[in-house]
């Protein structure tokens, strides 16, 4: 009986489908309008498109259809989607392949009331859902790093939280993640080219969560955010569900704009009300998905229930290095120096709370050091087991020591990545007509070095498509372009062997010839390395040495040799200055000396005023206001 009444209402969908309605039918909907809904075309993951229909899904994998035209035509895809829920029972791979499908479809319409998702049935769906023990979800937010241009700006993923920690600890949940997927050793121009304008496939994996806090956190020494979202179980179940529908099927990658961030943010599209991806057409950052995230609310509650801090590796070590007295200091050099650890005459003079405090930190330091893959063959390996045995041979208890750092500001926080500034300045030449002029300057992304804060690397710098136009002498021109400009600082906070302060910086982009001149502009090719380090918590001071390539000016040298000295304190959350001298030489005629200074103070999140001096064969100084968007 059940499959002739299955056949009867199986034909009649067929010869009849936009008119099916029901007393029990919601709000007396046709599939016509339940194809139009957001949440079904959010779903299938449909995007403005060239089609009849003017959608074209961000998913080309053909498994993800059960309809033809399904990739373009949210009409027909739901036809076949509900006549295949109608003839198929939770036995069959239908229901196991798309779960969040039929979790709708089951409450929007009467003919697959009776049709629900039995996850008992689908053994990998449980096995990756953690036997359905997943309670909550979290975005997790890894900070920039300046080692691989794939990860300049951040990374987001989600983390699938079981219910129970007692049986599995917070490591071994599964994560989702979404990448591209690039060749191994792929050149890093190709990659940035590619990337940029969709050279590569992407897509969604599936991987317990200790593999990115091991990647993230202890190889590339990138602080991890946790945030937790408050959602109902239902809606927790739903979104699991999707992601499942999801992994490994196929999205072009847009380095720019459809990436990480924005993927991530389109899976919460399904929830009605939620929508966390930025608001920029051009491009989406990882942390504006996270600033999104923070100011949305769903219910009638913030969005965002928790926040965590998964400190790295090396800000675990530089805090408790920190938080050390002298005299614990005296007894942690004096052990790493002498490779004596308990049997140290330093350390024998400290009481057990002291030397808890010492020996956690001396633990951190050799595992911020060793290379597990080269075992006992790595020295600092050894010295880390010795550690780590030294503190089980004492008496136990814990220390006191934070494993982070205070922050004013978590990268939610955070102020807006682009900035638009006007700059009114004077110039001291006596030659000029006028030395007044005044400049707009645009900075797409990212930071700078009196900016950086709310997650990114303190005293560095990353930008990318940097320009500004200036009005002088009644003349409008491009001042300069920095197409890339980066700076990593790696402060030596402890001065410890090994913690070394290495720095470098690049720039490549066209500027003046010199400074003061209003046709000679060049592309160059700059690049130094250096050394830094910290003189306090808040201050810092090193130098660098390189030079640059540039075109030809009048006969000029097309290169230069420079050295550089910086210094940068920040006063407090809102104000902070940095001091650079520079000598150039191109070892022929050309040799300048640069002195630049700037301070910035922050009226508010997204608003700042700076000030600045240069001399170089001119004085220059000036100020300019600064948006934030």
């Amino acid at each position: 009986m059940k499959i002739i009444k299955t056949l009867l209402l199986g034909s009649f969908f067929l010869l009849c489908p936009y008119q099916i309605l029901s007393k029990e039918f919601n709000d007396n909907l046709t599939l016509i309008e339940l194809s139009e809904s957001q949440t079904w075309k959010n779903l299938l993951h449909y995007e403005t498109g060239d089609s009849a229909t003017g959608l074209v899904s961000a998913i080309h994998n053909p498994k993800f259809f059960l309809a033809e035209e399904g990739a373009t035509n949210p009409l027909k895809e739901l036809e076949a989607t509900v006549f295949a829920f109608l003839n198929s029972n939770a036995d069959t791979d239908l229901h196991c392949r798309f779960p969040a499908r039929l979790i709708w479809l089951s409450k929007k319409t009467p003919l697959l009331k009776n049709k629900s998702f039995d996850k008992s049935k689908c053994q990998d769906y449980l096995k990756w859902s953690q036997d359905d023990s997943i309670g909550s979800i979290s975005v997790v937010y890894a900070t920039g790093y300046l080692g691989n241009p794939a990860s300049f700006y951040g990374h987001t993923l989600l983390k699938f939280n079981s219910k129970d920690q007692n049986k599995r600890t917070a490591l071994q949940d599964n994560s989702l993640n979404f990448g591209a997927i690039v060749p191994d050793n792929e050149n890093p121009v190709v990659y940035i080219f590619k990337g940029i304008f969709g050279g590569y496939e992407a897509g969604f994996s599936q991987i317990q969560y200790y593999f990115h806090n091991e990647n993230y956190g202890e190889i590339e020494l990138r602080d991890m955010w946790e945030y937790e979202l408050n959602l109902p179980q239902e809606d927790v179940d739903f979104l699991v569900a999707h992601a499942w529908e999801v992994i490994s099927r196929e999205y072009t990658y847009y380095f720019l704009k459809e990436n990480c961030a924005y993927r991530m943010g389109e899976l919460f599209s399904i929830l009605d009300g939620v929508n966390i991806i930025p608001d920029n057409s051009i491009y989406t950052y990882p942390q504006s998905l996270i600033q999104k995230l923070s100011d949305s609310s769903y219910k009638s509650q913030k969005l965002i229930k928790t926040v965590k801090q998964v400190p790295s590796r090396q800000t675990r070590l530089y805090s408790k290095y920190a938080q050390l007295s002298s005299q614990e200091l005296e007894a942690l050099e004096s052990m790493i120096e002498t490779k004596s650890f308990i049997q140290n005459d330093y350390f024998a003079l400290l009481d057990l709370k002291q030397q808890h405090r010492v020996l956690d930190t001396l633990i951190d330091y050799y595992q911020l050091l060793r290379d597990e893959r080269l075992g006992d063959d790595d020295a600092n390996n050894h010295y880390y087991k010795k550690a780590l045995s030294a503190r089980f041979d004492i008496a136990p208890g814990t220390s006191d020591l934070a494993n982070s750092f205070e922050i004013s500001q978590r990268p939610e926080q955070s102020r807006n990545p682009s900035r638009t500034s006007i700059v009114t300045a004077y110039r001291n030449d006596k030659s000029a007509l006028d030395n007044n002029f005044q400049t707009l300057e645009i900075r797409p992304a990212y930071y700078d070095s009196l900016d950086a804060s709310g997650g990114h690397i303190a005293y560095s710098e990353l930008t990318m498509g940097k320009f500004a136009f200036t009005k002088e002498n009644n003349n409008y021109f491009l001042d300069y372009l920095d197409i890339v400009s980066i700076e990593s600082v790696n402060a030596k906070a402890t001065g410890l062997p090994g913690d070394d302060g290495f720095s470098w910086r690049m720039k490549f982009g066209a500027e003046r010839f010199e400074p003061g001149c209003t046709s000679c502009r060049v592309f160059r090719v700059q690049g130094d390395a250096g050394y830094s380090h910290n003189l306090s918590s808040s201050a810092v001071v090193g130098g660098y040495i390189g030079g640059a390539l540039h075109e030809t000016f009048n006969n000029s040298e097309n290169y230069f040799a420079r050295a550089t000295l910086f210094f940068q304190h920040n006063l407090s959350d809102n104000f902070n200055y940095k001091l650079n001298y520079s000598h150039r030489n191109d070892f022929q005629e050309y040799s300048e000396k640069i002195l630049d200074f700037e301070m910035r103070y922050s009226l508010n999140k997204d608003w700042d005023l700076r000030g600045f001096y240069i001399k170089s064969q001119d004085e220059v100084y000036g100020l300019s206001l600064g948006y934030y968007w």
